[in-house]
């Protein structure tokens, strides 16, 4: 709300890639004693907001040959299973501010749909942790503000094996998983327009620069 205090959240509540060790008060701001931050990050942590959403394009491939793209099947109102035909999106979910989309997109594609996959990874490169190299496997391919007002972005992520696919298991926000194809219709307008620029070669000239799957 304008001109109120958003309540601190201590790093470590929310289990991310950093170590979760807390530093108050935070040596950036020296007068708050009640920051927090990550000490192997420096980055001060904040509690959850609806600033925007991350929608996670995942393809699946098999024998080299992509097959589709990662889709579930959201819940119904009150925790009702749709048709089998309604209710299919990407995995996507609300940011957090102190993440990076790509944390946040994590998270959802496991909650989600449980394939557990790494959007961004990181490589330390000597024995005493001192010298550490980021390297992307995903790319922001697009964004755009919904009706709501929330900002929608699209992360494209590695393609993944199917055999490498953890089997599905049905949760509170999803009944069901399946390997879109082109013509399979989603929910959301968003991520319908999506789909089709992704397989009519729209985002091709990016997706050209993830790694190859191994």
């Amino acid at each position: 709300m304008c001109g109120s205090r958003l309540p601190e959240k201590r790093a470590a509540d929310e289990g991310l890639h950093c170590d979760g060790t807390i530093v108050t008060p935070d040596p950036a701001f020296p007068d708050d004693p009640k920051k927090a931050t990550r000490r192997a990050c420096l980055a001060i942590y904040w509690p959850q907001t609806a600033s925007g959403v991350v929608v996670v394009l995942q393809p699946v491939i098999r024998e080299n040959e992509t097959i589709g793209v990662l889709e579930v099947q959201r819940m119904g109102r009150g925790g009702v299973v749709r048709p089998p035909d309604e209710g299919w999106c990407f995995p996507s979910g609300f940011t957090k501010f102190g993440n990076a989309v790509e944390e946040d997109g994590e998270r959802e594609v496991v909650e989600e749909s449980g394939a557990a996959i790494e959007l961004v990874n990181l490589i330390v490169t000597d024995e005493n942790g001192d010298h550490a190299v980021f390297y992307t496997n995903s790319i922001v391919l697009d964004a755009e503000t919904a009706t709501e007002g929330h900002l929608m972005v699209l992360v494209l992520a590695k393609p993944v094996h199917e055999r490498d696919l953890a089997p599905f298991v049905a949760n509170r926000e999803t009944s069901a998983r399946r390997i879109g194809t082109p013509d399979a219709r989603l929910l959301f307008s968003i991520h319908r327009r999506w789909k089709k620029l992704y397989f009519s070669g729209h985002y091709a000239a990016q997706s050209a620069r993830l790694p190859a799957p191994i």
